[in-house]
């Protein structure tokens, strides 16, 4: 299986797992605080959704996100989980054409390689899938390869993010923590943290 597949098998596997996430998440719990200390609930709800469906399809056909998109409130929407699984079957069927990992997505200063780009929408789905999770009182339930998978790619993107502030000073966990802790630990985000 190339490289490219296995991003695949894995968005596919964080797609399973937001599903989840995004079908437990109730009215009132766009209200309760979020592991990003600087969202509230309903804007951690509304960039996930916009990330990992939305912009996961825009990306793989190298289409630009409109306002339209940038600033819906998407978890205001009547029906906004079962449209959340539609984009996203639909997103994901973009990304099933091994074509679209080739090149460049972007351009100018902007660009950034396709497989690249698939791996950072990635980390999207596990980081903050786990944060909404987290922020909506639920458990993040994923199967355990997709910590394993994602985990290579926090480790090798980690540094990038914190000079960016995107992520946060990395937490300590024990030598024996899963794949998945370490990730979120290395994106500074504690594994125990409750609301």
């Amino acid at each position: 299986m190339s490289d490219d597949e296995k991003t695949f098998e894995l968005l596919k596997l964080a797609g399973q797992a937001a599903g989840r996430v995004v079908g437990q998440v109730g009215e009132d719990d766009l209200d309760r605080p979020t592991p990003s200390a600087d969202w509230s609930g309903r804007e951690l709800a509304n960039h996930f959704v916009l990330w990992t469906a939305y912009a996961l399809e825009k990306r793989g056909l190298r289409e630009d996100m409109g306002e339209d998109l940038t600033s819906r409130d998407f978890v205001a929407e009547p029906g906004w989980q079962a449209a959340y699984d539609e984009q996203l079957e639909r997103a994901l069927a973009v990304w099933s054409d091994p074509a679209v990992f080739e090149g460049e997505i972007g351009s100018g200063d902007g660009a950034m390689a396709a497989r690249d780009t698939a791996v950072m929408l990635l980390m999207e789905f596990v980081l903050h899938g786990w944060d909404l999770a987290k922020a909506t009182g639920g458990e993040y339930v994923a199967d355990p390869a997709l910590g394993e998978g994602v985990l290579p790619h926090v480790e090798k993107w980690a540094q990038m993010y914190r000079d960016y502030e995107g992520f946060a000073a990395p937490v300590e966990v024990p030598a024996d923590a899963s794949a998945l802790d370490r990730a979120l630990a290395l994106s500074g985000r504690d594994p125990n943290w409750t609301p």
